[in-house]
């Protein structure tokens, strides 16, 4: 966790340079467009595994960004990785720059939720993988809106 923070400036950085050679206007994020894909959730039988991806769009659509699809509307297999002809078309259809897709974990009363930024040009990944973590139910929302500004 702590190697996330180190590289969260990086990331912004890298994710600028490459939000520009897309032709994407790297203003301010009110001109970005980002779309969240349905998670995959993981966790032993039986066991809840939150919706995070609907949370995770919910909370971006707060943070000035000019464009958030959530999961319901932007559809797709919740899967960690999907095909990158997948996101394309799907990125097309919702007319966004740029796809979150995830995963999400349950140990216990903790969560793991490791995410990458996807190209809607590509489909491929754009930057270095994000993973926050909760330890309990209490510490979801923290985690959430962490996991909200490294994307960013």
């Amino acid at each position: 966790m702590n190697a996330v923070r180190r590289w969260v400036p990086c990331l912004g950085v890298v994710l600028l340079a490459l939000l520009a050679s897309t032709g994407v206007a790297q203003e301010a994020a009110d001109d970005l467009r980002i779309g969240v894909a349905p998670f995959e959730r993981v966790g032993a039988s039986g066991v809840r595994v939150p919706d995070i991806s609907s949370s995770l769009a919910q909370r971006l659509s707060t943070m000035g960004i000019e464009r958030v699809v959530g999961p319901e509307k932007l559809g797709g297999q919740a899967v960690a990785d999907p095909p990158a002809e997948d996101i394309v078309v799907r990125a097309k259809q919702a007319e966004v720059d740029l796809v979150v897709v995830g995963r999400t974990t349950r140990l216990g009363d903790s969560l793991s939720v490791d995410t990458q930024l996807r190209s809607a040009a590509s489909g491929v990944a754009v930057g270095t993988p994000v993973v926050v973590e909760a330890s309990g139910p209490r510490d979801l929302g923290r985690a959430i809106d962490e996991l909200a500004t490294l994307l960013l």
